[in-house]
């Protein structure tokens, strides 16, 4: 391996040409809280204008169904998606907008999980609200347990930046 040299500057724009195109233009940084994601719903990763979905609710956790529908996903025991395909709505439609997040950092307000959020905490599918995430673990028989990030920073009014990456790993409870 080479070596890695830190700088002082930032990079403004990233190329991967490859088997995919990937493209960073300087969006984003992750590790700021008040600069970059300065209100609800900002977002930087991967997000793709999925479907022709309306009536989302920006910030929920949605699957998406065999008819190609997205629905709003949920934990309990009789589990909606908790096992299937899961994206974050960006906004209220599905193909417009900025789509549905697979994979990244975005700011959510308070009303868009439940329990306690702690940095560094992981979160999971609710059990109890379709389409929340939730601080508190599944627990009831026959509910799945299912990781869907982690808060990595705490703002003002309850708001957090969250790191969504839902694991692809449920457990049933039994």
């Amino acid at each position: 391996m080479g070596n890695f040299r830190r700088s002082r500057n930032k990079l403004k724009k990233l190329s991967v040409v490859g088997k995919h195109n990937i493209r960073w233009n300087g969006g984003a940084d992750p590790t700021t809280f008040g600069r970059d994601f300065t209100a609800t719903g900002d977002h930087s990763g991967f997000a793709v204008r999925l479907g022709n979905e309306t009536g989302l609710t920006g910030g929920a956790v949605y699957f998406l169904s065999s008819s190609g529908d997205w629905a709003a996903a949920q934990a309990d025991s009789t589990p909606l998606g908790a096992t299937s395909l899961l994206a974050m709505a960006m906004g209220t439609t599905s193909g417009g907008g900025f789509g549905m997040l697979f994979d990244g950092f975005v700011r959510l307000a308070s009303a868009n999980y439940d329990g306690v959020a702690a940095i560094g905490a992981p979160a999971y599918l609710s059990d109890a609200n379709a389409g929340k995430i939730d601080f508190t673990q599944p627990a009831d028989t026959s509910e799945i347990v299912r990781v869907m990030g982690h808060c990595v920073k705490s703002g003002s009014a309850g708001d957090i930046l969250f790191y969504f990456n839902p694991t692809h790993i449920s457990i049933t409870l039994g």
